[in-house]
């Protein structure tokens, strides 16, 4: 099951629904935990952090280049 929900959080972060993803990988965390499954907690751990820098950077991908070239 957490390899569902870390597959379910990869398809929401690649077409940019961050905060669906950030849940699904939450999700896939507790239950990794909870079945000891050391590879999925460490594949969670791993991706987290990049879905937050996401949410939380005032610049969207892509945006950075335009604004640059109209400065």
């Amino acid at each position: 099951m957490p390899l569902l929900t870390g597959n379910l959080g990869s398809a929401f972060f690649s077409k940019g629904n961050y905060r669906e993803a950030l849940t699904n990988h939450r999700n896939q965390l507790v239950l990794a935990m909870k079945l000891k499954d050391r590879e999925a907690r460490q594949a969670c751990l791993f991706v987290l952090p990049d879905i937050e820098r996401h949410l939380n950077s005032p610049v969207k991908r892509g945006t950075m280049h335009q604004d640059e070239t109209n400065a």
